[in-house]
Order: structure tokens, then sequence, then C-alpha cells
């Protein structure tokens, strides 16, 4: 009895060496996991570098976040690479089998796509398949600490070879994983998880509309042109702003914009006005399918300047605008103010 009692505070040291020490062999890259760093998301760029490991599955959460362990066969599903931290190099899974570091024990991964890997940094509500491979197989423990430092033991049951078991990642924070088969410790995983930001959903093309409301006196007037071109009576100019032009395209058929950045045309104190971009014809407000909002989606192509030009009846205003690529810009346009962003 006195000889079990040491082994198992042996066991109970060795246990939490292994945890309390993969602390600091994995390091955030915010520099330490904090309640800060989650409620900012800590590094959504970080994350998706580990985008291999996890997947974001529908339907509601699992009742336990670890699964019961399921026999897996590697042949044919070794994978290219594995790391050791999420500082290090990748290596070589052939090189790392061969190297004094292997030593076909105990030993605990999450499961990628083409790697494996000591260390994840994954969205909260991912599922992740972790990777327990043992040369003996046996009744054993899973051990976590969970992001509260509390230590959870799971007993189950590792086959022989690999067992894959799923972890859901439920809690914000980091967790600390290892397990034991006959008093051998295998390595410790960490895995940090932080909040879920879906990514942005970009605006859809504006759909071909019509250049006037149905109904309205332009529209009448684009369906039926008079033989001889007549000029609207001369209307007073602001000083602040351009006289009203003719329009760049004859026919007023507006064209469905393309690119890589979205827009949004935004006006309080104007509604029904006509969009140009590059001097061609985007559309106008209100027409079509379009709400009459004074408000306008659509697409241009980034990294460059590009001419936008509104007119509202008698006024004209335009201004030569910087569109970063892929990044949603919202430019406004009001009287008195012009276009601005």
């Amino acid at each position: 009895m006195k000889t079990r009692r040491i082994c198992s505070a042996l066991l109970a040291l060795i246990l939490f060496a292994c945890l309390f020490g993969a602390q600091g062999q994995y390091s955030t890259p915010t520099g330490g996991y904090s309640a800060g760093a989650a409620s900012s998301g800590m590094d959504q760029t970080t994350t998706w570098q580990y985008s291999q490991f996890y997947q974001m599955l529908g339907g509601p959460a699992p009742s336990n976040h670890i699964s019961v362990p399921q026999k897996y066969d590697i042949t044919g599903n070794a994978p290219s690479t594995v790391l050791f931290s999420n500082q290090g190099p990748p290596v070589n899974y052939p090189q790392y089998t061969s190297s004094l570091a292997y030593t076909g024990g105990n030993a605990l991964w999450v499961q990628g796509l083409t790697s494996w890997t000591r260390y994840a940094q994954v969205p909260r509500g991912s599922s992740l398949a972790l990777l327990a491979t043992t040369s003996t197989g046996g009744n054993g423990y899973l051990y976590e600490i969970n992001p509260g430092a509390i230590l959870a033991k799971n007993s189950f049951y590792f086959f022989r070879g690999s067992s894959q078991i799923g972890f859901y990642a439920d809690t914000i924070g980091q967790h600390i994983l290892l397990f034991i088969i006959d008093s051998q410790v295998s390595n410790s995983i960490v895995i940090d998880v932080v909040p879920y930001i879906p990514p942005y959903q970009y605006p859809a093309p504006i759909p071909l509309i019509l250049p006037y409301p149905l109904g309205s006196s332009y529209y009448q007037a684009s369906q039926h042109p008079p033989e001889q071109p007549q000029h609207p009576p001369e209307q007073p100019q602001q000083p602040s702003e351009q006289p009203q032009q003719p329009p760049e395209k004859s026919t007023m058929r507006p064209i469905l914009t393309q690119g890589d950045t979205p827009v949004h045309l935004i006006s309080q104190s104007i509604k029904g006005y006509q969009l140009f971009v590059d001097g061609d014809y985007i559309g106008t407000d209100g027409a079509g399918l379009d709400h009459l909002d004074g408000k306008i989606n659509f697409w241009l192509n980034g990294d460059q300047h590009h001419t936008i030009k509104v007119i509202a009846g008698t006024r004209t205003y335009q201004s030569n605008i910087f569109f970063q690529k892929e990044k949603l810009k919202t430019v406004y346009v009001e009287i008195g103010k012009g276009i601005y962003t």
C-alpha cells in the first residue's frame, strides 16, 4: 500500500511538471494568454494559419467536449510534416521518425490535413481530431487542464498503434492535454481557444438596374427620345459645386460592377442620385430593384484610385479616391460637403 501511494505521488508530480512545463514551451502569439486577449480575439491571422487542424461544424454542441478514442490506422495517412511548437519550423515526418527524438512510445498530437502539431490556435465552436499513438495500448487516462486551471481526468481505453479522439473547443482560453498508460506519460499538447469572428460577408453586386425609376418623366423620355435634342433650361448653380454635365454614356445603361473591393456609397441628404465610376454609369438610387434610400453598394478593383461622380438634379459632386484592396470602404456624399470618406 505504501509503495502504491509513493507511485501515485510520483505520477502526480510528473503530470503537473509536464502540464505546466508546456506553458513555457508554447507561448501564445500575444506573449501569454489572458482574459484581455480572449476578449479581443487574439490574432485572427494566426488562427487561420492553423485552419487545417480544425473544422467549423453546424448544429448543437456535443454534450462532452472530449469523445471516446476510436481505432485509427495511420497507414497511408501519415503526415508530411510535424510541428513541435508554435515557434519552430515544421519537420519532415520521415526525418522525425528516424531521429533520436522519436521513441515510439506514447505521443499525443493534433491531427491536420497534412501535418500533426503539438500546438494549435483555434476558434471557439470548432472541432479537432487528437491522435494518441502508443506501442502498448490499454487502459489509461487523458488529462486536461482547462482555462480555469481545473484538472480533469478521463478514463479511456487506448488502442495499440493509434487512437483518434475528438475535441470540441467549447471554452475560451488555454487547454493543456496529455495521456498516461501504465505509468508512461506522453508529451503534452496546447490548444489555445479564441473567440470566433465570422469572415466578412462582402455585399452582393448590385443587379442590372434601370437608369431612371419606372413611371418618372426621365424614364418615359428615355423610352421615347425626341428627334431633336432638347436641353433643359439653365438652372442657378451653387458656387461650391460643378454644373451638371451631360451623361458620359448616351445610352445610360448601367454596367454590372466587378472587382475585389466592396464599396458602400451613402447619402442622408440626397436621394435618387446617379452614380458614375471612372466615367462609367453604375446606376441610380431607387431605380429598378434598388431601394430609394440614398445607398448603393458596388465593387471596384482595389489598390488604386477611382473617380467617383454623383449627379443629383442640378448638382454634380466628384472626387478621386484611393481604395485599398479587399477592404470595405464607405463613401459619403452630402449637400454642402460633397464626396468624402
